[in-house]
């Protein structure tokens, strides 16, 4: 098997380096980027999970987008060029790639706070699938999957009571990802258990967040 090399295109700056107190206060961490994602002109951005910030790559050099104090995990790119992430603290926002302004587009559920959204993906009509898994783990699997559709409508599709999608092995901490040949099967990573949800879904998914 061919081995591929990889190589270093960008490396976070001391001056962007900062330890900060993690949420909830359990000691203090470096920066944890997370979410990778290319918007539609290739440009290469991702999360700063422990200091509350949206980084982009150009030319090989770092930049802040947005320094807004959140705890952002996943992110995807809109296709009108927003960035959407699942934040812990302010549920599904979207980011203004060129102001850095950050706008809440969902934080609760029926007037309960999301435990704590961790990974999302578009569908090819606009609905936003993601996880809220919390601090779900093998011994409380609560996790939940809902979809945010285009128009607005928030639908719970896994959890609590509700089994619009049927889990075969619980639901704690977990990622999303739309694959298979026609991009309609949504794939949910068990991260705990070790396992590969699928799910047939109405609507096909994108292969790069943002194309169409």
């Amino acid at each position: 098997m061919e081995t591929i090399d990889t190589r270093v295109v960008a490396r976070l700056p001391d001056s962007l380096r900062r330890r900060a107190a993690f949420d909830g206060g359990a000691g203090e961490r470096d920066s944890f980027l997370e979410g990778p994602a290319f918007d539609r002109r290739g440009v290469f951005h991702c999360t700063d999970l422990h200091n509350g910030r949206i980084l982009r790559v150009r030319d090989g050099r770092v930049e802040v987008v947005s320094d807004y104090g959140g705890v952002p995990n996943g992110l995807k790119v809109h296709a009108d060029g927003r960035l959407v992430v699942a934040c812990h603290r302010r549920g599904i926002a979207a980011v203004d790639p060129r102001t850095g302004e950050v706008t809440t587009l969902v934080d609760r559920y029926r007037g309960e706070p999301f435990r704590a959204p961790n990974d999302l993906v578009f569908a090819r009509n606009g609905d936003l699938y993601f996880t809220d898994p919390g601090e779900a783990d093998l011994r409380d699997p609560h996790g939940r999957l809902f979809r945010l559709r285009a128009g607005g409508d928030l639908e719970l599709l896994l959890g609590d009571t509700v089994a619009r999608i049927r889990s075969a092995a619980g639901l704690g901490t977990s990622n999303v990802a739309f694959g298979g040949p026609d991009r309609r099967s949504l794939w949910i990573t068990e991260a705990e258990a070790g396992v590969v949800l699928e799910a047939r879904m109405p609507a096909a998914g994108l292969a790069l967040c943002g194309q169409r």
